[in-house]
């Protein structure tokens, strides 16, 4: 795995279309995808994905370009479960943060995870 860098909080909340202004003069002006809010950090490529399926809001055409670009990593039969993984630092983020509202789906991910793997 080579880290790569990540906005580190890219969910439906924090992506948009938006004008971008170049030069300040309004035929420079172009409407385009923003992201906003970063917690940039170097990750694994997949670590970002994680927060965008615990909110949503991307659908199947934006994984697929997604991945068209930045590839799922070996072994790419286990990506499902590294997206929950991620998925689950977010949950337990979340719980810690703003409450019990979220200890539900870190149950739920860590069940389904250790139902697969835990007596390996």
């Amino acid at each position: 795995m080579t880290p790569v860098v990540v906005h580190g909080d890219l969910w439906s909340g924090n992506a948009d279309r938006g004008r971008i202004v170049g030069s300040g003069r309004k035929e420079d002006e172009e409407v385009g995808e923003v992201v906003y809010d970063p917690s940039a950090c170097y990750a694994h490529s997949e670590y970002e994905l994680g927060i965008m399926k615990m909110f949503g809001g991307f659908g199947s055409a934006f994984f697929e370009a997604y991945h068209r670009i930045v590839p799922k990593t070996e072994p790419v039969e286990e990506y499902e479960d590294r997206v929950r993984l991620y998925e689950l630092y977010h949950h337990l983020n979340h719980h810690a943060i703003f409450g019990a509202g979220y200890r539900s789906g870190a149950v739920s991910i860590m069940q389904k995870l250790l139902k697969k793997y835990g007596d390996s």
